[in-house]
């Protein structure tokens, strides 16, 4: 069961009673189809039995990255992105683990983190930065001035004088932004990017959290593109959400540099195995039920017209990428929430953003798409 709050359109907060399959339950009995597929992460649906029914076992909860759990992980984790990865630190959060993997980043090579504008976590490093930090650990971590964003990120050239200047440790990526809008780099700018990065001795960290595990139908976007990143980050859509486990993953190129400093990082139940377990069983559902390949036939290209559809009507902007459609009623703002209110009206939740975003489960059932289309569809037609 997932614990939370729903702001309805000009009301107050109201609590989340139960989250079953596709759904979210509100305390006054509303049954609204979740639309996001609970933040991107619950993928599979909320409270899955077969996940359930895993957690429900008794595992241990401390440290134990040499148990038989942490073991069949990992190799079910190298399974789909290559044993070249040698080295995997468990975390709670996607935050925790780009966290860490800034910190190692500048073990290797100390100097700034570099950053794509709208990146989704670079929000989580500033924070980090402003922060208040004790002298120690200043000094055993974190270089003082250590952040800059990239003015501009579609001019190879100047990125390659920028990476190219002393005192760059790393850049942190992420294929796909949406904090200001869905952008989608080409495959061929991110291979510049990777040979950039390797020819400057950049490690290039790779934030797979918002784009890993199927949401862009594949295990890692990068590997399926051939980008061999430094580091993978991924969150909690390792475990459809069910428990709290995200992970860095180390390339075994550089693996070997940072001599043990990995376990000072992160907390005490960064890993236990009822996280490994659960995440094991995930991986072994979306194989099973051939879901990646759902994501690429049916929900990718669905999204994708359903995009030229959208915009077709002149009533707000639409793109799409794998299971993400983004809605983008400019700067009318009330044309937003206008259509938020209606949509629940019909029994689906969204969130309250000026640019709307859908992620969809990767099981959602033909059925459950074309619901979803029609009503987009008359509720933009009945907007004046």
């Amino acid at each position: 069961m997932i614990q939370g709050f729903f702001r309805p359109i000009g009301r107050p907060l109201t609590k989340i009673k139960e989250a079953s399959g596709h759904y979210i339950t509100l305390l006054d009995g509303t049954k609204l189809y979740d639309c996001q597929a609970g933040g991107s992460a619950n993928m599979l649906g909320h409270n899955v039995l077969e996940l359930n029914q895993i957690k429900a076992k008794n595992y241990c909860s401390d440290w134990d990255v040499e148990g038989p759990t942490w073991e069949l992980f990992e190799k079910e984790i190298k399974s789909v992105i290559g044993d070249e990865y040698d080295l995997f630190i468990p975390q709670l959060t996607g935050s925790d683990a780009v966290d860490t993997a800034i910190r190692l980043a500048w073990t290797i090579k100390q100097g700034k983190i570099v950053v794509r504008p709208n990146s989704y976590h670079s929000g989580s490093i500033v924070g980090w930065q402003l922060s208040d930090r004790n002298k120690e650990f200043i000094t055993t971590w974190e270089p003082i001035d250590w952040y800059v964003e990239l003015e501009t990120h579609d001019d190879i050239k100047s990125i390659d004088c920028l990476l190219n200047k002393v005192g760059i440790s790393a850049f942190l990526v992420d294929a796909v932004t949406w904090s200001n809008g869905l952008e989608v780099a080409s495959d061929e700018y991110w291979k510049e990017m990777a040979d950039i990065a390797k020819k400057n001795n950049i490690v290039l960290i790779a934030d797979e959290i918002l784009t890993g595990f199927g949401k862009t139908g594949s295990w890692s976007y990068f590997k399926n593109i051939g980008v061999t990143p430094d580091m993978l980050i991924f969150g909690k859509a390792l475990t459809a959400g069910h428990d709290a486990l995200a992970l860095v993953c180390v390339h075994k190129t550089i693996s070997g540099k940072l001599s043990g400093k990995w376990l000072a990082s992160g907390n005490t139940k960064a890993f236990n195995e009822c996280g490994a377990a659960v995440a094991v069983h995930t991986m072994n559902m979306i194989r099973r039920d051939n879901l990646l390949e759902r994501v690429n036939v049916v929900i990718s290209p669905f999204l994708k017209q359903l995009a030229i559809d959208v915009s077709a009507t002149g009533k707000a902007k639409a793109k799409s990428h794998g299971v993400i459609l983004e809605l983008d009623f400019g700067e009318e703002y009330k044309r937003s929430v206008k259509f938020q209110f209606k949509m629940k009206k019909r029994g689906f939740w969204q969130r309250t953003w000026r640019q709307l975003y859908f992620h969809i489960f990767y099981n959602v059932t033909d059925d459950e798409l074309l619901n979803l289309r029609t009503n987009i569809l008359e509720v933009l037609a009945e907007m004046k």
